[in-house]
This record gives C-alpha cells, structure tokens and sequence, in this order.
C-alpha cells in the first residue's frame, strides 16, 4: 500500500470517527439536557439553555430560588468527533462533567475545597470531582464528572447534584461538613430548560 493510500484511508477514517462521535454527542447533549430540565426547577424558574458548540451547553436561571442570587450550568461533552483530543482528555481522566457556579444571598458561614474521592466521600455523591464554598463570588464552585454505579443513575446523580446546591444555598441548610444521606432521587416532570431562538 502506498503512501497516498495509506493518507487516504486515515482521512477517510477520521471522517467516520468524525460523523460517528459528533452524531454520538448531539443525542447525548439532547440526553442530558433533558434530566437537568428535570431535576434543575427547584433551584428556580426560567431556565434558559444555550448550546456552546456541538459538545458543550450552558443554563442560566433568570429568577433563582431563595438562597440564591445567581446560578450558571455548564455541561462539557468529552471530544468524541476529535479522537486524538478524546484520547488525551481521556488519558488525564476528563469525562463527560457538568460545571455550576452559584452565588448565595449572603457568603456561607464556613469555606472549604475538596477534590476528588475526599469531595464525593463526604457528600455521598459519586462523581464530585471539586467542590469551592468561598466567601467571594461566586460562592459556590462544583464539578461532577457524569458517572453510573450500581445504586445510582445519572438522573439520580443529577438530582443529588441539585440537593446539594440547594443546601449550601438555602438558608438553615446543613453545613459543608455535614455526612448526612441525601433523599432518594425525585420524580419531577418539569419540562427540558427552554432554548433561545
């Protein structure tokens, strides 16, 4: 096989990959967008979603609920249509993650910063990779890498996700050091955040 053969059939394989992964990521966005719809409407009201390409989202709340002032989610796709970016943010352990700064009505009583198997062990939250409770905004710095276990889903996962937003923020809520279980996952059908045109 020559070299120009050899050229083509790589080309033509990274287009496959290509089209594969992004097709991959479009349905999966579509996927995750539609559990954050569903577990994000205690946090507030008028949810507003923006695409950021073809592997990333972000969501603003127009009206936080009390507790808090302001609410940003970014969901961040691996690069699946991009295989030799994919490899490498595989290789430095990046997953699908999702991104939320949050400010609060007033700077939380106590500050910490967790990472890694420390954060999710003292939130029973599989996935929690950062947690930053600050005194600056924004108060409230989260990164839970999308995960399954054996006893939880990524709806469970998102909604613990949400609960535990909301007890940071809400007033009377349980301090950052507080190991207590969360409640089971809900059932809201609250619809996917709205798209702007």
């Amino acid at each position: 096989m020559g070299a120009d053969q050899i050229a083509f059939a790589v080309a033509v394989a990274f287009l496959v990959w290509w089209m594969a992964g992004a097709q991959y990521n479009r349905r999966r966005l579509a996927h995750v967008a539609q559990l954050i719809g569903r577990s994000i409407r205690p946090l507030g009201r008028g949810a507003a979603m923006r695409p950021l390409g073809n592997s990333a989202f972000r969501v603003d709340l127009e009206q936080p609920a009390a507790g808090l002032g302001a609410f940003t989610l970014v969901c961040l796709l691996e690069p699946r249509d991009f295989p030799l970016a994919w490899l490498w943010m595989r290789l430095r352990g990046h997953r699908d993650r999702l991104v939320i700064k949050a400010t609060f009505d007033r700077p939380p009583a106590e500050t910490l910063q967790l990472q890694g198997e420390e954060a999710a062990r003292r939130f029973h939250l599989p996935g929690l990779a950062v947690v930053n409770l600050q005194s600056y905004e924004p108060h409230l710095h989260l990164t839970v890498n999308l995960t399954r276990t054996r006893d939880l889903d990524e709806a469970g996962q998102i909604q613990r996700t949400v609960d535990l937003v909301r007890r940071l923020a809400g007033p009377g809520g349980q301090t950052p050091g507080s190991t207590s279980s969360f409640p089971s996952p809900g059932s809201g059908t609250s619809p996917p955040p709205r798209q702007h045109p």
